[in-house]
């Protein structure tokens, strides 16, 4: 709130800012699909999935920390609702408790996600996206894109359409900043529970999910069923040994992922609907 009241233009950055995390989380997303669709992560493509994954959910705890540090009602409930799902990860979640510094969202846990908000999660975005190109450089997105391109020219045609995209994106982030701007709640009152409070939208299909259990399962059984979806997503390329790329070559696995996306909008509407009535 101090760089939107004191500082110039401030409202235009953190507008910005907040439209830029959704639209890139969007972006990655969309890639992951269509990764999958094509089956560009078959050999030789492996790490170039593995690195797609990685940054998707790497990009999800940058948007998570940088929720928390508006520190109005809204970011800090939500926060609370994110970090309930992630606590119930087998090894994930006591790792995630001793990153943070505790379960109790307090002013000590705040100060570390403006350190993993500002340094660490941004390094490590970094890295991935340095990874990422550079296995692309070498064996390219498609059979077509291994032979590298060749003429005159190219080079210049790729600055451009970049210039483009980078007009077009900024363009359509200063317009979306400006119509449609994020009001700051009241200010975080940890005794106090916003009703409706639900975590981001990237998790409201594991808090659907882990919901729609049975109250005697426990759990870190509900948890485990997250990592499970989460490690065979990660490890796709080794799963799916189907020697073509092509969508009739394809079909089951195309089925079974056109199932899975069906079922994470249908736990994504249970996640969204338990908080409706609280």
């Amino acid at each position: 709130t101090t760089i939107v009241r004191d500082v110039n233009f401030g409202w235009f950055v953190h507008q910005t800012h907040r439209w830029g995390a959704m639209v890139l989380l969007g972006m990655l997303l969309v890639r992951l699909w269509r990764f999958f669709i094509q089956g560009l992560y078959k050999t030789p493509r492996e790490a170039i999935w593995i690195v797609a994954v990685l940054t998707f959910l790497v990009a999800t705890h940058a948007d998570l920390t940088g929720r928390l540090l508006v520190w109005d009602s809204r970011g800090y409930w939500t926060t609370v609702r994110a970090v309930e799902i992630l606590f119930m990860l087998p090894g994930l979640g006591p790792l995630f408790v001793a990153l943070i510094g505790g379960t109790d969202i307090d002013s000590l846990v705040l100060t570390r996600f403006y350190v993993l908000h500002a340094l660490v999660l941004p390094a490590l975005l970094l890295v991935l996206f340095y990874l990422h190109f550079s296995s692309v450089r070498r064996v390219g997105l498609s059979p077509a894109g291994e032979k590298g391109r060749t003429g005159r020219g190219w080079y210049r045609v790729y600055l451009y359409n970049l210039l483009i995209l980078t007009v077009l994106i900024f363009g359509g982030l200063i317009t979306l900043a400006t119509l449609l701007p994020e009001r700051f709640g009241t200010h975080a009152d940890p005794l106090s529970t916003l009703p409706g409070a639900r975590p981001p939208w990237y998790l409201l299909a594991a808090h659907g999910l882990v919901e729609s259990f049975p109250a005697i399962v426990p759990r870190a059984l509900r948890g485990l069923a997250v990592e499970a979806i989460l490690l065979v997503c990660l490890l796709l390329p080794f799963i799916d040994r189907s020697p073509g790329r092509t969508a009739r070559e394809r079909r089951t696995v195309l089925a079974l992922g056109l199932t899975v996306l069906l079922l994470w909008t249908v736990f994504t509407v249970i996640g969204y609907r338990l908080e409706a009535g609280r």
